[in-house]
């Protein structure tokens, strides 16, 4: 009986894992859920897009195309609200960020990039 108590836990525990993913808003970027936030997108310089909000140094930063072609990735060193990413193609284009955390990564939806 012992035993089946134990692998309905553990089961039930993977399930949760698997469902919450990088899932929802967290104070603690530490804590496995996402906290990455992006509110806007400058371009600085050719090629490189800036992306404005919220960036942990525990959540990597994937652009990708929406047929899931990643253009680029990052994490950043420490925790900021701008963060820079390289290898954008000018002009404009659709693309869906991702945010990768302990727990998997996340779609923060399409963003449309107008990188001069």
């Amino acid at each position: 009986m012992r035993s089946i108590v134990r692998t309905a836990t553990i089961v039930t525990f993977l399930g949760l894992a698997t469902v919450l993913g990088c899932g929802g808003d967290s104070p603690d970027p530490g804590g496995g859920n996402r906290a990455t936030e992006v509110d806007s997108i400058t371009y600085p310089s050719s090629g490189c897009a800036q992306l404005h909000g919220s960036f942990f140094s525990t959540e990597t930063v994937l652009i990708k195309e929406t047929d899931g072609t990643l253009i680029s990735q990052g994490t950043p060193d420490s925790d900021r609200n701008a963060f820079t990413l390289s290898t954008i193609p000018t002009g404009t284009h659709s693309y869906e960020i991702f945010v990768s955390c302990d727990s998997g990564p996340e779609s923060l939806g399409n963003f449309t990039f107008n990188e001069p």
